[in-house]
């Protein structure tokens, strides 16, 4: 029996056995001589060192794919579309108890909060440069963020004669948050973000024109993150940390951007030879060539013929039923590429379930096509609206949060709403501002079996009208069912009744005065 443990490598370096000979590693994985693991150059830097040396790259790559790619811009729009959707708005819930007020009170001033935060977000001048209402802002924010790895928002105090409010957002492109020409060496700063000892960022750096600019002037003005004795947030820092210390966000699609591209070269790839295929070009071989088309040259009126090829212009293009002339001695093949290809599609599909297992995105969702049956298309759309759901929070706690939270302090501080405590006390200004922020919903492959399911939850107390009506509609059972109260009553002042035993209305004649009156 050969000793194992005496085959080496080129190096003169045993291999491994599987007692682990070789290796003082418990895990295959770490050991860098198996044939395995053998030239797999990898980095171990910390989570700044690839900020600053591979996020600049990242962004233009991702940005190209967004704008270039299908399969990339179907995951980022489709990600948005049902993370924010139409917008993200707060149901106010503030937390009557501790505020000691009673269910009316509480009631009254959500509505008040809410008729006001309408007020706000439903205009243009909530945005810094009037373009957008607040849920617009929200979208292109979440949007911004996955393209680009993270997005800044500004908070500034702007005076107009249109508003009540002077609070408005800003949005600025992670492109110009950037570490100054020279400040590169300064260890506190690392993609333009400066950080205390204790790694709290303290500031940021915003270049006064965005560096793709034609006009980019390399100048840049230092932004603190919070005011000096407010607290007041100046600036918030829209992105997604998934190491400790992490100064900057990266692009959602970072670790899937060189499997994209090489989808996108082999989709282009198969178009173009689908659309050479569709092409009949004829090929005539005479005696002596003319150096013409076949039936070419001129007509009556000077003007070249169709299906015209001028032969030794370098380059001979094929097209729609084009007859070409050859030169004596010359042949033509016709080659059969087969295309369609019939294992694109398949492969096509395996490449993105395997980027779609990285995005947390099933395939069917990244290319909308449900030709499976009901149970695999809905747990599709789980695991998608897990990947939603969780983004949505870190949206939420994030970036509408904290924006609704200085826009109470401005209607309190203006006194449009009375909030007695709000600017003294940090636990009375909580209770005051906890909110519940409704979005889209997932949406129902087979409303019928949906809605079942969830009258049978309701009916075994597994979950609660409020839950359903939400999960299902969006809406607030608290809400629907004073209007479904009226509607009932409308329905029945309007002489309609329902069948007994089914659900179908029934018309019926409204009592006669003369009867009304007798009773």
């Amino acid at each position: 029996m050969i000793n194992q443990s005496l085959i080496l490598d080129q190096r003169g370096i045993p291999y491994p056995t599987a007692a682990g000979i070789g290796s003082s590693a418990g895990y295959a994985a770490a050991d860098q001589f198996s044939r395995v693991t053998r030239g797999w150059a990898a980095s171990d830097g910390s989570s700044d060192v690839h900020v600053d040396n591979d996020l600049d790259t990242l962004r233009k790559f991702s940005g190209d794919a967004y704008r270039n790619i299908p399969v990339a811009a179907s995951a980022i729009k489709g990600a948005v579309t049902s993370i924010v959707g139409p917008g993200l708005t707060p149901q106010s819930r503030i937390d009557r108890e501790f505020l000691g007020l009673s269910h009316d009170e509480a009631d009254a001033w959500q509505d008040t909060a809410e008729r006001e935060y309408r007020l706000w977000a439903g205009s243009k001048d909530c945005d810094a440069t009037k373009a957008q209402v607040f849920e617009e802002i929200q979208g292109l924010a979440l949007l911004s963020a996955l393209m680009n790895g993270d997005v800044f928002a500004a908070l500034p105090l702007i005076k107009r004669s249109t508003s009540h409010y002077m609070l408005a957002v800003q949005l600025i492109e992670g492109h110009q948050v950037s570490t100054p020409d020279g400040m590169l060496n300064d260890p506190a700063i690392s993609g333009g973000i400066r950080r205390n000892k204790r790694g709290e960022p303290v500031s940021c750096f915003v270049q006064t024109t965005h560096p793709g600019s034609l006009f980019n002037n390399r100048q840049w003005r230092e932004v603190q993150f919070f005011g000096d004795k407010s607290g007041r947030p100046n600036i918030i820092h829209l992105f997604e940390r998934e190491r400790v210390g992490q100064s900057r966000g990266f692009p959602y699609l970072s670790s899937v951007l060189p499997k994209l591209k090489q989808l996108s070269r082999l989709s282009d790839a198969e178009l173009m030879a689908s659309v050479v295929t569709s092409f009949l070009t004829v090929f005539v071989k005479s005696p002596a060539a003319q150096g013409v088309a076949f039936g070419g040259g001129v007509g009556p009126d000077g003007k070249p013929l169709a299906n015209k090829v001028q032969l030794g212009s370098g380059e001979q293009a094929m097209g729609h039923g084009n007859i070409v002339d050859l030169a004596a001695g010359e042949e033509i093949e016709l080659a059969d590429p087969k295309r369609p290809n019939a294992l694109f599609e398949p492969f096509f599909r395996a490449i993105v379930q395997e980027i779609g297992g990285a995005i947390e995105q099933p395939a069917d969702v990244i290319l909308k096509s449900f030709n499976k049956s009901y149970s695999a298309s809905r747990a599709a759309f789980l695991m998608a609206w897990k990947f939603y759901s969780r983004r949505r929070s870190w949206l939420v706690n994030n970036f509408c949060q904290p924006i609704f939270i200085e826009f109470l302090r401005e209607a309190v501080i203006t006194g449009r709403i009375k909030a007695p405590g709000f600017l003294q006390d940090s636990a009375i200004r909580a209770a005051y501002c906890q909110a519940e922020w409704n979005g889209p919903i997932m949406g129902q492959l087979d409303p019928l079996k949906e809605v079942t399911a969830s009258k049978m939850m309701c009916d075994e107390d597994f979950s609660t009208r409020t839950t359903e009506t939400r999960r299902l509609t969006g809406g607030d059972f608290s809400v629907n069912l004073p209007q479904r109260i009226r509607e009932e009553k409308q329905r029945s002042d309007g002489g309609l009744r329902l069948i007994e035993g089914g659900n179908s209305p029934a018309a019926v004649s409204p009592p006669d005065k003369e009867e009304t009156d007798e009773e």
